[in-house]
C-alpha cells in the first residue's frame, strides 16, 4: 500500500504557469511529503498496525499457555472417574 502513495501525487499535471506550479507542488507535499502528507500517515498507521499485530500474537501466546496450564490444574485436582 504504501508504494501506492506515489501514485497520489502528480505535480506535471497542474501545467506551466507559475501559479499551478506552485499549487502542484502543494498537493505533492500534501500527498508525499513528509510529517502531515497522506504518505506519512499511512506509514505511521502501518507501524500501528504492525505493533498491534504483534502484541496480540503474545497476548494470545500466553492465555493459550495460562489455559493449558488451568486446564491441567484442573485435571490433577479433578477425582478419578
Amino acid at each position: 500500500m504504501l508504494e501506492m502513495t506515489t501514485n497520489l501525487s502528480r505535480p506535471e499535471a497542474f501545467g506551466d504557469l507559475p501559479s499551478a506550479q506552485m499549487l502542484g507542488a502543494k498537493f505533492h507535499r500534501l500527498a508525499v511529503g513528509e510529517e502531515g502528507s497522506a504518505r506519512f500517515a499511512i506509514k505511521q498507521q502501518i507501524e500501528i498496525i504492525k505493533t498491534m499485530r504483534e502484541f496480540f500474537q503474545h497476548y494470545f501466546a500466553s492465555v493459550e499457555a495460562a489455559d493449558a496450564d488451568t486446564a491441567a490444574t484442573v485435571e490433577a485436582l479433578s477425582p478419578p472417574r
